[in-house]
């Protein structure tokens, strides 16, 4: 990136921040995480007292009168304080659109594609194409890399999100979250024969990170969470079932980790035991993803669904097939 391209602030010291170490400097002057502190520094655009503080000068202690100047492309907000901008990139969001109304964008995301960046030259994301077509998005609900987020699907997971582009929406709708006044709908291809419709409950906690992975406790305690499905049988096959899931409550992982507690993991989430392979009779089939797709949701005046995306529709279908030629359904 082209110098000219950043953006240059200077802080000057004071009494109050006198004695800090330059990372913790950095950290509360800018609102910056631990991460992007470090970040920052490792980027070699941090200059303390004109020299260049690299990642392993975050011990040095400033002292009053001190000039600390930072180069970012990101910008600070009205308080002053630093916020990650999202790049805008201009990609196929025209298809995934929705519904656009009242300060809310409704997408179906496609799988494999993250909701957010983690990083701010990130790009390929579903706020990537948002940030281009929507520019009002910036800043809005926990802002930053975030900006709009008013609930989010796993990566693998394919279907309805929403993302709104005005304050006003996003307390309104993350609010009907939180309190579990929505209606959501999935579509879910697990391993198995499943008979008749039925409720789930259980505890669960996440156990692993870096992969994340949630697990059904037992025993409840502060960092675990009550959640509950419902599901209906829409299609059976000797070997694998389409579930209609209606969630109760929404968890990381709630519906991949309790299907497979259950016995019935879905078609290709190998980190819940799911098969990767299946065979109708000698011909293999890749199954690239957890097949979980999100179907619809319901909020307030919004009612929206989207399509089962093409490589479950295509599993469906070999499944019916092989059914047919076998005689079965």
């Amino acid at each position: 990136m082209a110098s000219s391209d950043l953006k240059q602030y200077q802080f000057i010291v004071g009494a109050d921040n006198a004695k800090y170490r330059l990372d913790r400097f950095l950290g509360e002057r800018l609102g910056l995480s631990r991460t992007q502190v470090k970040r920052l520094l490792a980027s070699s655009n941090v200059k303390l007292n004109k020299r260049v503080a690299k990642e392993k000068s975050k011990g040095l202690l400033v002292c009053q009168g001190d000039s600390v100047e930072v180069s970012v492309e990101n910008y600070l907000d009205d308080e002053g304080r630093f916020e990650e901008r999202i790049c805008a990139e201009s990609n196929a969001l025209e298809p995934l659109l929705v519904h656009s109304s009242d300060g809310i964008v409704v997408v179906s995301k496609p799988a494999g594609m993250p909701v957010h960046p983690l990083k701010h030259d990130e790009v390929g994301t579903v706020l990537n194409s948002i940030a281009a077509k929507y520019p009002e998005v910036q800043g809005v609900g926990e802002g930053g890399l975030r900006s709009g987020v008013v609930h989010r699907l796993d990566v693998t997971t394919s279907g309805i999100l929403l993302v709104a582009l005005t304050q006003k929406a996003w307390s309104k709708y993350r609010g009907a979250f939180a309190n579990h006044h929505t209606e959501k709908i999935y579509y879910a291809l697990v391993s198995g024969v499943i008979e008749k419709p039925s409720e789930l409950k259980a505890y669960l906690k996440i156990t692993t990170h870096k992969p994340a992975k949630v697990s059904v406790v037992d025993v409840a305690d502060s960092n675990s969470r009550w959640c509950d499905l419902k599901y209906e049988v829409v299609e059976s096959f000797p070997m694998a079932t389409l579930l209609k899931i209606k969630l109760g409550t929404g968890f990381l992982h709630q519906i991949r980790a309790m299907l497979s507690y259950y016995g019935h993991p879905l078609l290709g989430d190998t980190l819940y035991g799911g098969e990767a392979i299946i065979y109708l009779d000698k011909n293999p089939i890749e199954v690239q993803r957890p097949m979980l797709h999100a179907y619809s949701i319901k909020v307030d005046r919004i009612n929206v669904q989207a399509e089962i995306p093409s490589d479950m529709q295509f599993l469906l279908q070999s499944l019916k097939q092989w059914n047919q030629t076998k005689g079965v359904g």
